[in-house]
């Protein structure tokens, strides 16, 4: 009984000290997390093999060593650690991709990501619309524009790739993130511009619009007013809405 009671208060203190290491990591006191998975590695704890094996692999506050990193990773698999394998190839893709993590650190420079180069077909818009089949037209000519600019946030907002973020650690991600806030922000204000444009022009269409549909066409007026509906909705949301410069768009993770 001694010695369960023993081994059980090792297996307890094992499992406090890797939570130690896994805190440290996450506060990138690297340090102090390397030398605690790194202690508890070579005592064969195969999840603390994988934690060493990654930020050995990913460069995290110690230096970078694909085969280093490969053999931890390996004798955690070996271990029976479900995930070595997935942080075994993780690491082996980062290594063979080092030119494209560069390239969001030096290069890159999010002219790929401006709304012009989405293709948003402007709508024709006139000053107002009198029949059925004109309205649907604008309308759905409205709903693609909308649903283009759609694109373009979603772009700016994963401007890294998540395959390469997921390669990166944590300060190259922060590098990127610097260095590219500014462009996505002038890129950000400039789509914001149109889209506010546009915004009004719908509105000032509907507008115009419900005064010249025929008072007894009522299908047509019930377009109109589900027209004006998603107009103002719309306006609402764009003059309420801060720009991405002060909200800046997230990158990548």
């Amino acid at each position: 009984m001694a010695c369960l009671v023993l081994a059980f208060g090792c297996c307890t203190a094992g499992a406090d000290e890797f939570s130690d290491g896994i805190k440290a990591w996450e506060q990138q006191d690297y340090a102090r997390a390397h030398r605690i998975f790194n202690k508890l590695a070579a005592a064969g704890n195969a999840e603390a093999q994988r934690q060493l094996g990654e930020m050995i692999g990913f460069g995290d506050g110690v230096p970078e060593d694909l085969a280093t990193a490969r053999n931890w990773l390996e004798r955690s698999r070996a271990a029976g650690n479900k995930d070595a394998a997935e942080s075994l190839a993780l690491v082996e893709r980062r290594a063979s991709h080092k030119a494209d993590i560069q390239r969001y650190l030096t290069s890159y420079d999010a002219s790929d990501l401006a709304l012009a180069n989405y293709g948003c077909v402007k709508p024709d818009i006139p000053e107002a619309s009198d029949t059925k089949k004109k309205i649907a037209t604008v309308h759905q000519q409205i709903a693609d524009w909308y649903a283009c600019y759609g694109r373009f946030v979603k772009g700016l907002q994963a401007a890294v790739p998540a395959q390469t973020a997921s390669i990166m650690n944590v300060a190259e991600l922060a590098r990127a993130r610097t260095r590219l806030e500014p462009v996505l922000a002038r890129l950000a204000d400039e789509g914001r511009a149109q889209s506010e444009a546009m915004a009004m022009a719908e509105r000032d269409w509907v507008v115009a619009t419900e005064k010249k549909v025929k008072a007894n066409d009522r299908i047509a007026k019930q377009l109109v007013a589900f027209n004006k509906n998603a107009a103002f909705n719309r306006l609402s949301v764009v003059e309420d809405r801060r720009s991405f410069a002060s909200g800046a768009p997230s990158i990548g993770k």
